[in-house]
């Protein structure tokens, strides 16, 4: 199984960990890369609309984004992170989704990705979470991609990873998955792979 990651920060924060932890079940059987932005895709899109009406080929950050496009075609599951900037993805995220416009449904779609599988994970101190992941989640279906589970985390407590609580807060009166310490991040980490499990990925 070959699975790409598409990481919207390279700060190995909290995101990271999530991510890490979510990828632990797969690591023995799957061929995993992991592009980190903005390194892998440096460049704003400037809309210029060349990859629509010419090719992407034509794409003058065509260097990067043929590379991370020939990995996505060939996932198995597609896993997209991101930590909430003020309420949404993070502006490198955002770049690299502009870049892939020309994938999109309403202009020249790609066959391969209507049966892919694709995670979305992002997580805030607060809100933001799961605006963060709408922005995402947009993009991907638009890909044609129709099969998405989506992560949201709320760390309440601390945004520094090693400062989270061990302590277990059992809060039956949130039924939106939001999350407030690191206990409840590692269980709902493991619903979302049993999830993605269920349909058959390990």
């Amino acid at each position: 199984m070959n699975i790409t990651v598409i990481n919207g920060t390279e700060k190995y924060g909290v995101t990271y960990r999530l991510k890490e932890m979510f990828l632990t079940a797969f690591k023995d059987n799957a061929n995993i890369t992991e592009y980190y932005l903005p390194k892998d895709c440096p460049n704003f899109c400037n809309g210029c609309i060349s990859c629509i009406t010419k090719g992407e080929n034509t794409c003058k950050d065509a260097e990067y984004i043929g590379k991370i496009d020939k990995s996505l075609l060939d996932a198995d599951l597609v896993v997209m992170t991101s930590p909430a900037y003020v309420f949404h993805s993070t502006g490198a995220m955002k770049a690299f989704l502009d870049h892939f416009a020309y994938r999109w449904l309403s202009h020249r779609p790609a066959s391969e990705m209507f049966e892919k599988r694709a995670v979305i994970i992002t997580q805030c101190l607060g809100a933001g979470a799961k605006s963060a992941a709408k922005d995402i989640k947009h993009s991907l279906s638009w890909w044609g991609v129709s099969k998405i589970g989506i992560f949201t985390g709320a760390l309440m407590s601390d945004i520094v990873w090693e400062n989270q609580t061990v302590e277990i807060i059992d809060d039956k009166s949130n039924p939106n998955g939001y999350l407030y310490n690191k206990s409840t991040l590692l269980r709902s980490v493991a619903f979302v792979k049993m999830s993605v499990s269920c349909n058959e990925l390990l």
